[in-house]
């Protein structure tokens, strides 16, 4: 196993322990910061003009915000405010999707 997939896996279950022992607010912290650590990771690839990479970045970004944040939203029991927050996680997907293909 190389040193970046170590890295990977050590900062992966990192992510894990502090959601699941995390209070009711931190782990949508957690996550917005996974988010944009995803996208400034994004910006430093764009400069260096590693497309690949800058993919794989926007990517982990969009799953963040789809799978964590996105799908943590009661719509049932939220009424407007938890609808109007998944049309904004939509919305900052399909924004990252066009990021993604320039």
């Amino acid at each position: 196993m190389n040193t970046s997939t170590t890295e990977t896996l050590y900062a992966q279950v990192d992510i894990k322990s502090r959601v699941l022992n995390a209070s009711p607010y931190q782990p949508v912290q957690i996550l917005f910061n996974g988010a944009l650590s995803a996208l400034k990771r994004a910006v430093i690839y764009i400069d260096q003009n590693n497309i690949q990479q800058k993919s794989r970045a926007i990517s982990k970004a969009i799953a963040i915000i789809n799978e964590g944040l996105n799908s943590g939203v009661d719509l049932e029991h939220g009424g407007e405010i938890a609808e109007n927050i998944s049309l904004l996680y939509d919305y900052m997907i399909r924004q990252l999707l066009i990021c993604q293909s320039l």
